[in-house]
């Protein structure tokens, strides 16, 4: 009876014995490996990896082959953004798959096809206010930038408008700069590539 109740907590029995249970092994995948699965997910080519690739070798001042946040945050700043190190640390929280603290080359590949949808996706929303811009100065009306929204079927709540438009530029006549629009819509993840516009 012991054996029995043993077999049962502790593993199979067979006969007085223990059969053993096979060992599982981790592989963690190979930077190559990733960065084909990556290919294949987001169909890039091996030209824009290799660019991409170029790119990151340029911001890795250390050349560790990981971006930390300094580094993340020299490239932001190089790509004409003003990120705080609060947004520097979320975005590598975002793409850090190893969960390392840092941004290695396959997870920076990951990080850039997403940074260039958004950017489609930004410049579609931007396409959609210029249609209320009549001056063509780069300003619209805040009822004009909600029918813009409406427009591209992006939710975004009467709070977050009234806080972007306490924020950004205006003109004049009170008009708002709708680029900075954009780019605070994306920053309140209003607008994001997933919107599918």
């Amino acid at each position: 009876m012991d054996s029995f109740f043993q077999s049962c907590c502790a593993g199979i029995y067979k006969g007085g014995e223990e059969e053993e249970q096979p060992v599982i092994e981790i592989v963690e995948k190979s930077d190559t490996e990733k960065v084909a699965e990556c290919q294949e997910k987001y169909k890039i080519g091996d030209s824009k990896v290799q660019e991409y690739k170029k790119s990151f070798r340029m911001l890795d001042k250390d050349g560790n082959g990981k971006l930390d946040t300094t580094e993340l945050g020299n490239a932001m700043h190089f790509w004409g953004e003003n990120p705080t190190m609060y947004e520097i640390q979320k975005l590598i929280k975002k793409y850090d798959a190893d969960k390392n603290g840092t941004v290695d080359f396959p997870e920076y590949l990951v990080m850039m096809v997403h940074r260039q949808k958004e950017s489609k996706t930004e410049k579609v929303c931007l396409t959609a206010f210029l249609k209320y811009d009549s001056n063509r100065n780069g300003y619209i009306s805040l009822d004009d930038t909600k029918k813009g929204l409406d427009e591209l079927k992006l939710v975004c709540s009467e709070k977050n408008l009234k806080e972007i438009a306490a924020i950004v530029d205006k003109n004049s006549a009170k008009e708002l700069n709708y680029s900075q629009v954009v780019k605070l819509l994306r920053k309140k993840g209003i607008l994001a590539s997933k919107d599918g516009i």
